[in-house]
């Protein structure tokens, strides 16, 4: 195999890797909201081992693509979160 074939292996290798990484936080992130819609972002990353900034930046990618919904119950009173 030449450089450029070890290149897109690696590529790919670091492709698939970043996708199995993103399902298996985004899996931790829901189980803990099925546990408790209510649950803050904080709460989330305590439970679940993961940093604040991980937790935000995934639950706002899957509020994007519709996987979550969630509804703030106003100004300093948290948010009801939905699994779709």
């Amino acid at each position: 195999m030449d450089r450029r074939g070890i290149r897109e292996t690696t590529a790919q290798l670091t492709t698939q890797f970043k996708e199995y990484n993103a399902r298996e936080i985004r899996e931790k992130i829901i189980s803990a909201i099925s546990e408790n819609p209510e649950i803050s972002q904080r709460k989330i990353a305590n439970i679940t081992g993961l940093t604040y900034n991980t937790v935000r930046y995934h639950m706002s990618k899957m509020e994007e693509e519709g996987v979550l919904v969630i509804t703030s119950k106003g100004a300093g009173k948290g948010s009801i979160i939905e699994i779709k």
